[in-house]
């Protein structure tokens, strides 16, 4: 495990990669104009003063770092969505087996990185509002029989 805690973020790798860099800080402005209605106005408002505290690389690569979670990091995926997984189902249509794929932007950190991730990018608002906390719970329920395991 020591090998794999050493591993260099892929961000961390690019940080210099000034084309990233730029498509990382029209995320910023992505997410901000997807703040329009008036009710949104204190999230807006406290998104431009957590943006202005740096470049996305300044903000990301702490909240990824294993180092800031220990001891609970993990080897995560880094790109844990829908189409990073395959889905195996018997002949009935029961799902039999589920694998993940494509695995290179692997990191050490927080499994919340990959599970955050996969919540934001494969379910709509209305799911989350709906069934998050549900879904937080079973996770937290699976990882317990895992780790007994």
């Amino acid at each position: 495990m020591h090998k794999l805690q050493q591993l260099v973020d892929i961000f961390e790798q690019r940080r210099e990669d000034h084309a990233l860099g730029v498509y990382f800080e029209n995320l910023k402005g992505s997410a901000l104009s997807s703040l329009v209605s008036p009710g949104d106005d204190p999230y807006r408002i406290r998104l431009e003063a957590y943006f202005a505290r740096g470049s996305y690389f300044e903000l990301l690569l702490p909240l990824i770092s294993g180092s800031n979670c220990e001891p609970f990091a993990v080897i995560c995926h880094g790109d844990c969505w829908n189409n990073n997984i395959l889905y195996k189902r018997a002949e009935g249509g029961d799902l039999e087996d589920v694998r993940l794929i494509d695995w290179q932007l692997m990191r050490y950190a927080s499994p919340v990185t990959d599970l955050a991730y996969f919540l934001f990018t494969c379910t709509s608002r209305d799911f989350r509002q709906r069934y998050l906390k549900n879904m937080v719970e079973d996770y937290y329920e699976e990882l317990g029989l895992h780790l007994n395991r």
